[in-house]
């Protein structure tokens, strides 16, 4: 299994998700087929496909370039162009600065 650092709020937002769904939270309790993330559906149990995180996220960062736009306009630009390839960059380059 792969691992993954998580900022202090990623961890805890992820631990709030996993006990929501009545998972637990210890890393080594986890089993590999559960998905990270499920589906809205009412067992939780398929994961929501990639497809559908990336139209989440792009509908999410539309929303808050627009909420940000009047007092942030450099900010709200970059959010309209912000993608989840983009995340991953930059939580690599966050993690890479913070690691020395």
């Amino acid at each position: 299994m792969a691992k993954v650092a998580l900022p202090p709020l990623a961890r805890m937002a992820l631990d709030r998700h996993l006990v929501e769904r009545r998972l637990p939270v210890t890393p080594g309790r986890w089993r590999p087929d559960t998905p990270l993330i499920a589906s809205l559906a009412e067992d939780g149990a398929a994961c929501i496909t990639s497809a559908r995180l990336w139209n989440v996220l792009r509908l999410f960062f539309a929303r808050t370039a627009d909420l940000v736009d009047a007092d942030g306009p450099a900010v709200a630009q970059k959010l309209r162009q912000a993608s989840p390839h983009w995340m991953r960059h930059t939580h690599a380059t966050d993690a890479l600065v913070l690691s020395h």
